[in-house]
């Protein structure tokens, strides 16, 4: 496997959306009250990722997307790795990714939050 970390292209954007609903789905359905649950549809983050594709950098192994993050200011605002591709040092590299983009924008503390349970 050849992991490339690269910036979000627009034809990501599909791709990109059906990896980050099923995660958003496997790591947060049994969490969250059902009306945000029933927000989260396929089509609305088909419409977050193209609004976020300038702070997004994807992962890829021969074109294939594996993960993404997205960083807002200091903070790793969003980060998945399909389940595919776990295990294979691809989260390890989008966060280094991201803390190296909030280091070169000036800042001294990376944050990540997360949900309990997630």
């Amino acid at each position: 496997m050849t992991i490339e970390i690269m910036n979000m292209r627009p034809e990501d954007c599909a791709p990109l959306a059906r990896l980050w609903h099923q995660g958003w789905i496997d790591g947060h359905v049994a969490v969250v009250p059902a009306e945000l649950s029933a927000l989260r549809t396929l089509t609305s983050f088909q419409q977050r990722a193209s609004d976020n594709r300038t702070i997004t950098r994807v992962a890829k192994d021969s074109g294939a997307l594996l993960g993404f993050r997205m960083v807002k200011d200091d903070e790793i605002y969003q980060m998945y790795v399909g389940s595919a591709a776990r295990g294979q040092g691809v989260a390890q590299l989008l966060m280094q990714d991201g803390e190296a983009t909030i280091k070169a924008a000036g800042h001294s503390t990376a944050w990540l939050s997360c949900a309990i349970g997630n």
